[in-house]
């Protein structure tokens, strides 16, 4: 029973890398669509000026995103909000603040570093949750949770462009990721910092009460830092935007359609299961799957803008496959594999349970 229940949440927690993945494509096709209906102008073509817009169009992205998200989810599982406790809304929250701030930190970094980078630093969470599970929780996680999270953080180095083929050793790191470091690498690894610190709220949260519940404080959550930032943003962008531009958005078909498709299957229907299954393994293996996301990143990129982008009015061809998204897929599939093979640790604190009903009784090492 317990080994059926493991594999649906593992089988569950993959099906969310599927959702994330498509939120790369048809993200970029949003931003498009913002340029358009909202443009930067010259004064935020570099520098400060430049994270400041793309805060801007992050965080009113974010906060409709969400807003959308937290309504569906509102219709289609009230009780998830029935009879919510005062503690329930906040330790929501204590999910989603970390996941909110990490975002909009990748977003601001991604102005001062190449995108492989950027991809590779972020997946730096697969190295930070060890970390934090020995911090928070006080134990070590196994040595193959360990070694399958190592070989899936090589495998998104590949993945993401950051070692290429080539030199003594067959491989090299790319030519534009060899820039001196700075407040973008800065920026980024404090995002993957953040994003490892919700994998372990979740895992903490979870024996607190039912862990599916924490998605409406997730979004409540998300929802405040998005509008909070928003606000702050926009005056400060080079070339201020009126109201009605931003307005003008919602009224954008392609827009809010695209919006919507992130708002209901990224977001609603994956935190959701998110919340719900990844409790019911340890926040190292959750991590590790979580390298999966830039797999099927690039798996929906390879078509699916080919068909939605003239559907939009926007030039964005479908993307190609090489020999590194192949070799990087694999070892990131490699990894999860060595890492899954690992029991699920047990938590420090004894006589702790999982309030939807699992309970962890694998032995530490």
């Amino acid at each position: 029973m317990r080994k059926s229940r493991r594999l649906r949440a593992i089988l569950a927690l993959v099906f969310v890398n599927v959702l994330w993945g498509i939120s790369f494509p048809l993200m970029r096709m949003i931003n498009g669509l913002m340029d358009r209906a909202v443009p930067s102008g010259p004064g935020a073509a570099s520098g400060a000026a430049e994270i400041v817009d793309r805060l801007t169009r992050a965080s009113y992205y974010m906060a409709l995103r969400f807003a959308i998200a937290m309504a569906v989810l509102a219709m289609a599982l009230p009780s998830l909000f029935r009879r919510l406790t005062r503690a329930e809304w906040l330790m929501g929250m204590g999910v989603g603040l970390p996941f909110a701030g990490g975002f909009l930190l990748q977003v601001a970094g991604l102005n001062e570093i190449p995108a492989s980078r950027s991809g590779f630093l972020t997946s730096l969470c697969v190295a930070f949750t060890p970390l934090l599970v020995i911090a928070v929780e006080r134990r070590w996680p196994r040595p193959a949770v360990l070694i399958g999270a190592a070989i899936a953080l090589l495998g998104t180095a590949l993945l993401t462009g950051l070692l290429v083929p080539g030199g003594r050793l067959g491989l090299h790191l790319a030519a534009d990721s060899t820039s001196p470091l700075g407040i973008g690498d800065a920026l980024t690894v404090a995002a993957a910092f953040l994003f490892g610190f919700q994998i372990i709220a979740i895992d903490v949260f979870a024996r607190r009460m039912t862990s599916e519940r924490l998605t409406a404080g997730m979004f409540l959550a998300v929802i405040g830092v998005a509008v909070v930032v928003f606000v702050a943003s926009a005056t400060l962008r080079p070339v201020p935007a009126g109201p009605s531009a931003w307005a003008g958005l919602l009224t954008d078909g392609p827009f809010l359609t695209l919006t919507a498709i992130t708002s209901v299957f990224c977001s609603a229907l994956a935190f959701c299961l998110m919340n719900t299954y990844q409790p019911e393994v340890s926040p190292v293996q959750a991590a590790s799957i979580y390298t999966l996301e830039p797999v099927f990143a690039t798996l929906w990129a390879m078509w699916l803008p080919g068909v939605l982008s003239p559907l939009v009015g926007l030039d964005y061809p479908s993307e190609g496959a090489d020999l590194l998204l192949v070799l990087g897929g694999s070892l990131i599939v490699l990894g999860n594999i060595v890492s899954l093979g690992a029991p699920h640790d047990v938590p420090a604190v004894a006589g702790t349970e999982r309030l939807s009903g699992a309970s962890r009784d694998d032995q530490l090492v």
